[in-house]
């Protein structure tokens, strides 16, 4: 049950994250809840931004190439 609770709530800064990218904003580089201190991560390379969360041994990664819509 604790797994669960630490992976939905590195999904949900991961979340959080990926907002502050697209808007332009810093990515916090600690999350803290829950009596827990996540670390964030920046990804960039030339292509594609994202962030990568992590608490203890678990870690999850996002990159994301473009946050246009395309239209067909």
């Amino acid at each position: 049950m604790e797994a669960e609770k630490t992976a939905v709530e590195m999904h949900r800064i991961q979340y959080e994250q990926v907002q502050k990218i697209e808007q332009h904003q810093p990515i916090d580089q600690t999350w803290k809840t829950g009596g827990k201190i996540f670390t964030i991560e920046p990804i960039a390379n030339t292509i594609q931004k994202g962030v990568r969360v992590k608490y203890e041994k678990e870690e999850i990664s996002i990159e994301i190439l473009s946050f246009q819509t395309s239209t067909p």
